[in-house]
Order: structure tokens, then C-alpha cells, then sequence
């Protein structure tokens, strides 16, 4: 399925470059990649999405089907990449993490701030 970014129109020719260098970049890795554009945020069909929009979304999606027993393996790059910090954080503190899931005590916040308090 083809992505197409938007982004908001701006003036700021720098902006600009560095968004369409990094896109044409990363385009030739991801073939699903589509096109690219500096829109008005004001007119259809470029109303905005943002990123915790789609965050929400996936994640209520993901969350349904796992509910519902339905598990599909729909997308798993677009999830990887949604969710990527957050995988990467967990592999980097799995022990804590497991520990903490175990015994009912998980708290992002405990091990974002650099594991000042180990399980």
C-alpha cells in the first residue's frame, strides 16, 4: 500500500530540503513509499494527521484484533517503525522489564530515567 507525506506548508527553503533529501533517501529502501508534498493544513484532503493520531490508531487496532483473537500480520514494518522506540527500549531492559511485568510493579517511568531503581 503506497504512503504519501504530507507535510505543512512552510517558506523556509532549508526545511524544505532537508525533509525531500531525507525522503528521497529513505524512498529508495522503502519501496511502499510513495510521494511527498508541502501542503495547506487548511484545505482537504490534507486536514492533519499527526503522528500520535496514527500512534492511537494502530495501537487501538492492534489491540482489537488481539482482543477479538484475531491477530493479523497486516502491515508489520509500519508497526515496526511506529513503535520502534519502544521495542528498542524494551529489548535494551528486558530483565528489569520481565521482572517488573512478573511481579505487578511495570513503571515506564521507573526505567526511562536510567534504571535508578532495579527490581
Amino acid at each position: 500500500m503506497p504512503l504519501t507525506f504530507f507535510f505543512d506548508h512552510t517558506d523556509d527553503g532549508e526545511w524544505k530540503h532537508a525533509v525531500i533529501d531525507m525522503f528521497d533517501r529513505h524512498k529508495k529502501l522503502h519501496t511502499t513509499f510513495g510521494e511527498l508534498s508541502f501542503a495547506d493544513k487548511k484545505k482537504m484532503p490534507h486536514l492533519p494527521l499527526q503522528a500520535a493520531d496514527m500512534v492511537a490508531y494502530r495501537t487501538r487496532q492492534l489491540t482489537e484484533q488481539w482482543v477479538d483473537g484475531a491477530m493479523s500480520a497486516k502491515w508489520p514494518e509500519f508497526t515496526e517503525a511506529l513503535f520502534k522506540s519502544t521495542f528498542d527500549f524494551l529489548d535494551s531492559h528486558k530483565k528489569e522489564v520481565y521482572r517488573a511485568f512478573f511481579s505487578g510493579e511495570l513503571d515506564y517511568e521507573r526505567y526511562a530515567k536510567g534504571k535508578q531503581n532495579t527490581v
